[in-house]
């Protein structure tokens, strides 16, 4: 019977799911030899001679025989030899005999005994001529190998002698017990003219007095380490040693050490080369390293080497001092980001790696920096790429030249040019000044007194009066023009004293306003100030009084008859006192206020009334201001009047 099984996972409502489902068979047989069958196969059913497995059926008979794995279906003879095992199971209540049964095979011990004696003396005979044969070429052949070691050991001997008595370094054994040579080849006569002999006849202090007393202390060490060390690494020094003639040459001494079976020092094996002429040419080379590396520290220049990845390899002490370092060591491996602020570094690096990339040196580039000191230098710098043998960039050589005074000394002269052109610019204007504002005025100064002179006799008193009146009005704008051209004159000079105190604004503002008054007054003009009573600047008073009589001056000058101008002051937030003077006068264009605080540029115009003016007071209203600290400025439309604003620092500045 053969029944299906399914996984509990899938559906198997249909005959496909079904077929999809099903994991698998259980065979369920009606008869125990079909059972068996298909458990054991036909086990060993053809081999009588192999275990036998037979089922019982409650006791061992023909008739409760089951299942026989040699299915012959006979009992067991029990008169045959032969091993057996019975074991009881009971599946499902029945009970089954499972008996075993295997053949004791007899194998007779003394079969054949003659033939095999025969043939095991013959084998042995023939074992034993051949042994015999084999030793005897063995020895033959033993004895051809020790005489060809003989003569190859002897060849060999020769050789390592021929080497070591042609070779350059003199090679010894020195036995750490007896404190003599076991060996000494014949190149150390010829290199210090001791022979072996002479060597061993040497007592070992005598030995160790060879040696230069400087180097003993070294060389002591070293067999000390050696002697202690049981990496048998190989041991080098240099030392000095004295010649029979009795002088000293340098020797560089190599060696091992021997070991026992015990791990003891027994002796020292080794070889020594004469390096006197190398030694002098280290010396004569090291000589002329600090002669260069002299050199290089003491040049006033920065010289310094990088890397390619722009990291200090070498660094003389001006160098050393731009970083703000005491020794080389503290800026080998570094790049300039470690010493210098990082814009600056990035600019020194930027055109290192230009030049490595290139490969084309730079000349005379000028860098500047700011030392530790914050002091700033110019240098006139030179990038040179280094290359090695194969003609690869493998840093960059740097010299830069301090002309920090140099560029000083530009500078000064570029500011003493600007001065000067600023001087030739109010020489300018002070000559258009004079030979265009002053002019006119003495012209007709001039003209009045010359009518007076000439016509005196034909004038009435009225007539005079009113020559006198305008002669006196033209040498009062004369007056003030001198005065304006003398204070801007002192201004240009700086020979005017600078003295700010905390001062109160509003009686300033009345002094100033005290001047212009009785003018406007005649004009019909209303002013009204509007500044608080408790505000007070930090002032220098002449200064300030200067700055506002000429903001006040202008506004009556150019106000018409029946205008107005209005005085404020309010504070902002920097701590300063904004004041404002605005008038509703003639007012001015674009282009009349972008010249009208520029020295050489006519800005001069007659007031409403005919009234002179220098062009030189909003100038120095300007320059009093920013002496100040603070800025002058002005807004204005044509027909519309203007507004005038400064700044001045309050008392808490």
């Amino acid at each position: 019977m053969y029944s299906p099984v399914y996984s509990k996972r899938l559906e198997v409502k249909t005959l496909w799911q079904r077929r999809l489902a099903i994991k698998g068979w259980v065979y369920s047989p009606f008869y125990l030899n079909d059972l068996m069958l298909g458990i054991l196969g036909r086990w060993e059913s053809e081999q009588k001679n192999r275990i036998r497995l037979q089922i019982y059926n409650q006791d061992i008979s023909n008739h409760s025989l089951l299942y026989d794995s040699q299915g012959n279906g006979t009992l067991i003879d029990n008169n045959s030899p032969s091993r057996t095992l019975s074991l009881k199971v009971s599946p499902y209540n029945i009970k089954w005999i499972l008996l075993f049964t295997q053949p004791i095979r007899q194998t007779p011990f003394f079969q054949n005994l003659v033939k095999v004696v025969a043939v095991s003396g013959i084998l042995i005979s023939l074992l034993i001529f051949l042994l015999s044969v084999s030793l005897f070429n063995t020895r033959f052949r033993a004895q051809q190998i020790a005489g060809n070691l003989t003569l190859k050991h002897k060849e060999s001997e020769e050789r390592i002698r021929e080497v070591l008595e042609n070779s350059q370094d003199a090679s010894y054994k020195r036995n750490l017990l007896t404190k003599k040579y076991d060996y000494l080849s014949p190149v150390f006569e010829r290199i210090t003219g001791f022979t072996s002999y002479e060597m061993d006849t040497l007592s070992p202090e005598t030995v160790k007095g060879l040696i230069h007393q400087e180097d003993i202390p070294k060389t002591d060490h070293l067999l000390t380490m050696a002697l202690s060390d049981h990496s048998r690494k190989v041991n080098q020094i240099d030392y000095r040693f004295r010649q029979k003639n009795g002088q000293y040459l340098w020797l560089q001494d190599r060696f091992n050490v021997l070991w026992d079976d015990h791990d003891r020092p027994m002796a020292l094996i080794g070889s020594v080369s004469d390096i006197s002429e190398r030694k002098k040419f280290e010396d004569a080379l090291m000589e002329e390293k600090l002669l260069l590396r002299m050199i290089i520290d003491n040049i006033p220049d920065s010289i310094y080497c990088m890397d390619v990845a722009c990291r200090k390899t070498l660094a003389n002490l001006t160098d050393l001092w731009y970083m703000g370092a005491k020794t080389e060591g503290e800026v080998i491996g570094k790049d300039d980001f470690a010493f210098y602020p990082l814009e600056l570094a990035r600019e020194f690096v930027a055109l290192d790696q230009a030049v490595m990339q290139s490969g084309k040196a730079v000349f005379n580039v000028e860098e500047s920096l700011i030392d530790l000191g914050g002091v700033k230098h110019w240098l006139l710098s030179s990038k040179i790429p280094m290359y090695n043998k194969d003609g690869q960039v493998i840093g960059l050589l740097g010299i830069g030249r301090d002309i920090t005074d140099r560029k000083l000394a530009e500078e000064e002269i570029k500011r003493k040019n600007e001065e000067l052109q600023r001087l030739n610019e109010s020489k300018d204007k002070f000559f258009s000044i004079i030979a265009h504002d002053l002019r006119s005025p003495f012209n007709g100064f001039l003209g009045l007194t010359h009518i007076m002179a000439e016509e005196s006799d034909t004038l009435t008193p009225d007539e005079l009066q009113k020559m006198a009146v305008s002669m006196r009005d033209a040498a009062t704008n004369l007056y003030r023009l001198l005065e304006n051209l003398l204070q801007w004159s002192s201004v240009q000079q700086n020979r005017i004293l600078f003295h700010p105190e905390v001062i109160h604004l509003n009686p300033i503002i009345a002094d100033s306003l005290a001047m212009v008054l009785p003018s406007a007054q005649t004009k019909k003009i209303e002013v009204l100030c509007l500044i608080s009573g408790d505000l007070d600047v930090f002032a220098d008073s002449n200064m300030l009084q200067t700055i506002l009589r000429n903001l006040f001056s202008n506004s009556v000058k150019f106000t018409g008859r029946g205008g107005k101008i209005t005085i404020s002051a309010i504070k902002s937030k920097d701590n300063f006192i904004e004041i404002s003077v605005k008038d509703t006068g003639i007012g001015m264009n674009s282009a009349m206020i972008d010249k009208l605080f520029t020295v050489g540029v006519s800005s001069s115009r007659k007031g409403t009334e005919g009234e002179a003016s220098t062009g030189l007071g909003l100038i120095i209203c300007k320059d009093f201001v920013e002496k100040h600290g603070g800025q002058l400025w002005v807004t204005s439309q044509e027909g519309k009047g203007s507004t005038f604003y400064f700044t001045i620092p309050g008392k808490d500045i």
